[in-house]
C-alpha cells in the first residue's frame, strides 16, 4: 500500500511539475542569423508573410528587455559570434529592419509612436534582409554563446540547429520551436502511466 502511495504521489508530482512548466511565459529561442547589410544597431519588427502589413513590433517603452544571462535589462542589440553571424533571442523570421536606432526609438512617445512607423521606414525596403537564419532552442545556460561558437567553428551549425529562412520553414517540423509541446506530451505519458498502474493495483487487490 505504502508502495502504490508514493509511485502515485510522484507521478502526480511529474504531472504537475509539467503541467506548470508548460503554461510558463516560454523562454526565448536563440536565433543565430547573417544579413544582408549591417542591421545591428536597427530595430526589427515582424511582418505578414507576404510583407504587405506590419504585425507586430515593440512599445517604445518595451524595447529594453531582460538578458537571460544578466537578469538585466538593457537594449536587445545582436550578440556577434563567430564568422560574422549574429545571435538574437526570439527573432522572427518574418522580421524586417527599420531605419530608426535602438536609441531613437526608445525616446518615441509610447501614446503616439504608432502613427510615426510605417513599412516606408524598413532599411533599404529590405523586406528579406537574411542571408542566414537558425533557431537554436531555448535559451539554457551562459554557456549558450561558447556553444553555439563550437557549433560555427565546428560547420555543424545547420546540423545542430534548424534553419529558419522563410522558404525553408514550410517544409520542417521542429517539436522544440512548439513551446510546452514536449511538456504536453509528458504530462499526457504521465496520465497513461497513472491509469496503468490504478488497473494493475486493482487487479492484484481482487
Amino acid at each position: 500500500m505504502k508502495i502504490k502511495t508514493f509511485l502515485l504521489a510522484l507521478i502526480l508530482f511529474f504531472l504537475t511539475s509539467s503541467l506548470a512548466n508548460a503554461m510558463l511565459e516560454p523562454t526565448p529561442h536563440l536565433i543565430v542569423y547573417k544579413t544582408k547589410a549591417n542591421y545591428n544597431d536597427l530595430v526589427p519588427i515582424t511582418l505578414s508573410d507576404d510583407n504587405s502589413e506590419m504585425i507586430s513590433f515593440a512599445d517604445p517603452t518595451d524595447i529594453y528587455r531582460r538578458n537571460p544571462d544578466t537578469g538585466k535589462k538593457e537594449l536587445p542589440y545582436p550578440i556577434k559570434l563567430n564568422q560574422g553571424y549574429l545571435l538574437r533571442y526570439g527573432l522572427s523570421s518574418n522580421a524586417a529592419f527599420l531605419d530608426v536606432t535602438y536609441e531613437e526609438y526608445s525616446s518615441l512617445d509610447s501614446a503616439s509612436y504608432k502613427k510615426f512607423i510605417s513599412l516606408d521606414m524598413v532599411k533599404n525596403k529590405d523586406y528579406d534582409p537574411f542571408l542566414e537564419m537558425y533557431d537554436c532552442g531555448e535559451w539554457q545556460s551562459k554557456d549558450d554563446i561558447e556553444r553555439i561558437n563550437n557549433f560555427i567553428n565546428q560547420g555543424k551549425l545547420k546540423k545542430e540547429c534548424v534553419s529558419r529562412l522563410k522558404t525553408n520553414i514550410a517544409s520542417q517540423t521542429n517539436i522544440a520551436s512548439k513551446p510546452g509541446q514536449l511538456y504536453l506530451i509528458y504530462w499526457v505519458i504521465g496520465i497513461m502511466v497513472v491509469v496503468v498502474l490504478c488497473l494493475f493495483f486493482k487487479k492484484r487487490k481482487k
